[in-house]
């Protein structure tokens, strides 16, 4: 039965440990830069274990998105129509004067 944990545990480790250097990978080279060869060396594990858990680079990406999603929602989702905006999704990624640029000022996050 003990055993039977530690594999569950492994496995569970291994995946956040995954999905962790995979969202810095997709982070620092989109997508299309991003490689299941550069996770995998990043996380100190061969390839193969990468594709044990995640069957392609999209499987993961898509896992990475959902997760990050998420937390924006559950964030979202504890915003009241009292909230100021700028304070309740940090007003960091609002400039003072976004509303004289227009939407110009958002490309810098895509």
């Amino acid at each position: 039965m003990q055993n039977k944990y530690k594999t569950g545990r492994i496995r569970s480790d291994n995946r956040a440990k995954i999905i962790a250097i995979a969202e810095i990978e997709f982070a620092e080279f989109g997508y299309k830069g991003a490689s299941i060869m550069n996770i995998a060396k990043r996380a100190d594990m061969p390839r193969a274990n990468v594709h044990y858990y995640f069957k392609s680079k999209l499987e993961l990406y898509k896992k990475v998105l959902f997760d990050i999603l998420k937390l924006w929602n559950d964030a979202f989702n504890q915003i009241t129509p009292e909230d100021d905006p700028a304070e309740a999704i940090g007003a960091e990624y609002i400039p003072k004067n976004h509303t004289e640029k227009g939407l110009g000022w958002i490309e810098q996050y895509i």
